[in-house]
């Protein structure tokens, strides 16, 4: 239904995908974006969308996106 709680995910923030949906969380209510996916968000979503609300569960979806990113130096 239109009023159910709805996250989108797209893979590129400022992409085609991206500039589509922009509109959707303002013309629609409990609607979030998420942009820059990668699998730990996808993991995280999936594992906790039914015991979080649609702000606790998109902003603990970002965190774990920004966890799972890694970065290391070849010297």
């Amino acid at each position: 239904s239109t009023s159910d709680p709805t996250i989108v995910f797209v893979d590129l923030c400022g992409g085609s995908t991206f500039m589509a949906c922009a509109t959707l969380p303002g013309e629609r209510n409990n609607c979030a974006l998420v942009a820059g996916v990668n699998l730990p968000m996808l993991l995280s979503f999936f594992t906790k969308r039914d015991k979080l609300s649609l702000s606790e569960l998109a902003e603990t979806v970002q965190k774990d996106g920004i966890r799972g990113i890694l970065s290391s130096q070849v010297t």
